[in-house]
């Protein structure tokens, strides 16, 4: 197998996860660096960050392809491509929240959260579930850079959609995780969104990050609930 086909098929989309495996070596990579604050890589955050923007870039003009046993339509496929880009989006957010420190109003950040909203809304949400089961870890992100009503209504609609696909408990407490992050920016007035995970979020990382310490294959969702941890604890401790 050549390096070009090789390289191609890295890209793909993954037919069973709804992203490709691409994305997450960057997510894994993300949580391996250390946070902002910290004696990071600036180099290798510019590196990851360069990396990221040319996926962006380079499937905006192709979408790559689907890589699944079944025919697709061309809905279907559809799909799958706004499912893979919103994953690259929230990478993005995560990037710019741990290795940049950037906060939640800053424009990069924003500017990801609208493309992430834009996809999602152009996406078959709830019944029939397709690739909407694969959305948990772009709403979570989203919702944890949300400021308005406005957004913040958005995101609480999508999570009801998602546990109508899933039923699943994991929904709930991401619900009630995004709900404790909101209510205290709002007790520390933190308007700028320097605050991106509640002190729940760091009685559960440490739970967590056991869970995916010790997995061979952590979803992005678990990655993002980590970086959210890690990240919450380093503002705590400043």
């Amino acid at each position: 197998m050549s390096v070009a086909t090789v390289s191609k098929s890295f890209g793909q989309i993954d037919g069973f996860l709804g992203y490709s495996e691409e994305v997450l070596e960057v997510l894994q990579q993300i949580n391996q660096l250390p946070a902002s604050g910290q004696p990071t890589s600036y180099v290798e955050a510019d590196v990851l960050l360069g990396k990221v923007k040319g996926m962006i870039s380079r499937d905006a003009k192709a979408p790559p392809d689907v890589s699944i046993s079944s025919v697709l339509t061309p809905e279907s496929g559809r799909e799958f491509v706004l499912c893979h880009k919103t994953f690259q989006q929230a990478t993005l957010i995560h990037l710019y929240r741990r290795l940049y420190n950037m906060p939640s109003g800053s424009q990069p950040i924003q500017s990801a959260v609208e493309a992430i909203n834009k996809m999602i809304s152009n996406m078959t949400q709830g019944q029939p579930c397709n690739t909407w089961v694969a959305m948990a870890m772009p709403i979570f992100t989203i919702g944890c850079e949300a400021f308005s009503v406005e957004q913040k209504t958005f995101v609480l609609d999508k999570i009801d959609k998602l546990e109508a696909c899933l039923g699943s408990l994991h929904v709930r407490i991401v619900r009630q995780a995004l709900e404790d992050i909101w209510k205290l920016r709002t007790e520390w007035q933190d308007f700028d969104g320097k605050l991106c995970a509640s002190q729940l979020l760091i009685q559960y990382y440490f739970i967590l990050i056991h869970e995916v310490i010790t997995k061979n294959a952590p979803t992005p969702l678990e990655l993002a609930l980590v970086s959210q941890g890690q990240f919450e604890i380093e503002l705590l401790i400043q």
